[in-house]
């Protein structure tokens, strides 16, 4: 609770419980003390009295800082997460975990007691860093085979990102697997600005290809929701963003060409922003399997707009089988 302002909140009143039993058990042993026993009733007040300034004391340097501090949970998080309970099924444990919860949510864990709070949703890591490696592992995953077991194996239906991740917490993220935080980002700092230079490793991670390219390349991974305030000047892209895990949908067909095929999907976010998904595959023995995350029927806020697929050089029109 000294330490950590988080702890503090987690822990006022337990902390305050502690700390009165602490008071009344020292007074009761000082009144009962044989040395006090010829003090007077009003000295031994005092004495109690510079017991309780005693415990007073680191609080009450603490509270102008504490008194000034502004949670961080607000803007556009309470947004998404507000959105996030709207949207997605409550968990039969949730009030009462005696069980597993039939998903869980993924994000960093300083994120985790938020979403716990304002979600009333389970997370695989939480602010006391249970979970933490397993978030960190699937964020740097650099295929979407090994995130999909992680995410698999940790029931995970929701991933969530945001900004900070992709820039100020990243080399945190790193260094909970052992890896170099150099190799994924170059920070540069002077008097006035922080500068980060991403590298091609990160380009091709989890964390990226979900928060900066909306999950092209990815067949199992879909954006459902992001926040209105775009950040960042490299990639200016929302502050939040939440993606859902799927089965996917499988585009297959055939070409004489021994060439990749590639599909198109023109996308409007919630936010009416419009960007284009994109997925490859290279066909074997003149056939070839395509998984695309985004639905062809409602998906909500993020809508699929008409005449989207693109597959060239195919010599069967394919169409994408419908589901949700």
């Amino acid at each position: 609770m000294v330490s950590q302002v988080r702890f503090l909140y987690l822990f006022s009143i337990s902390g305050s419980v502690l700390i009165a039993i602490l008071f009344f058990g020292m007074a009761e042993r000082i009144r009962d003390s044989d040395r006090f026993q010829n003090v007077n009733p009003k000295e031994i007040k005092v004495i109690i009295s510079v017991f309780l300034l005693f415990l007073f004391i680191p609080a009450l340097f603490n509270i102008p800082t504490i008194a000034g501090h502004k949670p961080e949970i607000s803007g556009d998080w309470c947004e998404s997460l507000d959105w996030l309970v709207e949207n997605s099924t409550p968990t039969e444990w949730f009030e009462r975990p005696v069980q597993t919860g039939e998903y869980g949510v993924l994000s960093w864990w300083d994120y985790g007691n938020w979403i716990l709070y304002l979600s009333k949703r389970p997370v695989v890591a939480n602010n006391f860093q249970a979970g933490a490696k397993d978030a960190a592992s699937f964020f740097l995953s650099e295929s979407e085979e090994d995130a999909i077991a992680i995410a698999k194996a940790r029931d995970v239906r929701y991933v969530i990102t945001d900004e900070k991740m992709v820039y100020k917490k990243l080399p945190a993220i790193a260094r909970w697997i052992d890896e170099e935080p150099g190799s994924y980002v170059q920070i540069a700092a002077d008097s006035d600005t922080i500068a980060f230079e991403h590298s091609t490793r990160f380009s091709g991670t989890i964390l990226a290809r979900l928060h900066l390219f909306d999950c092209t390349n990815m067949g199992h991974f879909r954006l459902v929701y992001e926040s209105k305030t775009p950040v960042g000047f490299k990639f200016p892209v929302s502050e939040v963003k939440i993606f859902e895990q799927v089965p996917g949908a499988k585009i297959t067909g055939t070409t004489p060409y021994d060439k990749p095929i590639g599909v198109i999907l023109d996308m409007t976010s919630n936010q009416g922003r419009r960007f284009q998904y994109f997925n490859s595959a290279m066909p074997v023995d003149g056939r070839y399997d395509i998984t695309v995350p985004y639905s062809t029927e409602d998906m909500g806020p993020i809508q699929l707009n008409p005449t989207c697929w693109d597959l060239s050089r195919t010599s069967l029109e394919a169409k994408p089988k419908k589901w949700r």
